[in-house]
Order: structure tokens, then C-alpha cells, then sequence
């Protein structure tokens, strides 16, 4: 009865030790991947302020106007995005 209680203890010690690295594991590569999504995002920010700078031209006001209706339908369209991701972090 003893040997099978031992057998059981270090069966049980050896799966709460896999358990434990497989947490760990996940939980690093869910770190990673956030780090990942927040460089995208800046690179991708970055990228877009690039464009808006070469687009600008002071002395053409059409370029001008042109540009900020792009801006204003993309502010339009991030916020739309943004409710869709908060709708769904709440499910």
C-alpha cells in the first residue's frame, strides 16, 4: 500500500511539474506575442505618418483637402474597427 501511494505522489508531483513549465511556456509566448502586435502597430503608425508627411505640400491645397478626408475616413473606419475588437473581448 505504501509503494502505491509513493507511485502515486510521484506521479502526481512529475504531471504539477509539467502543468507548471507548460504555463509558463504559454504565458511567455502570449507576452511575446503582444510585443509583436505593439511593434506592428508602431511600425504601421510610423508608415502612415511617413506617407502623410511626403503627401503634404503646403502650396497645394487640393492635396491638401484630399489628405485630410483620407484622415478623416480613416479615423472613421479605426473607430469602427475599435468597437468591433471591443465587442468582442467582451464575448
Amino acid at each position: 500500500m505504501k509503494k502505491a501511494l509513493t507511485t502515486v505522489l510521484i506521479i502526481s508531483l512529475i504531471l504539477n511539474a509539467v502543468l507548471i513549465i507548460g504555463f509558463l511556456t504559454y504565458k511567455s509566448y502570449v507576452k511575446k506575442s503582444n510585443f509583436e502586435l505593439a511593434a506592428i502597430n508602431a511600425q504601421s503608425e510610423a508608415s502612415l505618418l511617413t506617407n502623410i508627411l511626403t503627401d503634404l505640400d503646403p502650396n497645394d491645397p487640393a492635396k491638401i483637402e484630399a489628405l485630410k478626408k483620407r484622415l478623416q475616413d480613416n479615423i472613421k473606419n479605426a473607430k469602427e474597427v475599435e468597437e468591433i475588437w471591443r465587442q468582442a473581448a467582451e464575448r
